[in-house]
């Protein structure tokens, strides 16, 4: 029983860490993101061409899209963590 109990904390502990890197990578996509965005307003109050504001524009939806995916990720892997406490308990 307590060999099954720790490989049970390790398994834990495994999807704990997992969660953390997913975390970190969303978190970057996330900056990524605010960073475009701070671009693009810094790009309308000095003037730019409606076709850098356009093309701006499609790349932020590009990195909104990335970051959808990497909530969803998250999600997943929150939802691993919890499985694994309960297999724990």
């Amino acid at each position: 029983a307590e060999k099954l109990v720790q490989e049970k904390r390790l398994a834990l502990e495994a999807e704990r860490q997992k969660l953390i890197a997913v975390e970190q990578a969303r978190d970057k996509v996330l900056n990524h993101h605010k960073d475009k965005l701070t671009q693009l307003r810094e790009a309308l109050d000095t003037g730019t061409t409606s076709g850098e504001v356009q093309q701006m524009k499609r790349y932020l939806e590009v990195v909104k899209e990335r970051l959808v995916e990497e909530e969803k990720k998250v999600a997943a892997q929150q939802a691993a963590v919890k499985s694994a406490e309960a297999a724990l308990e």
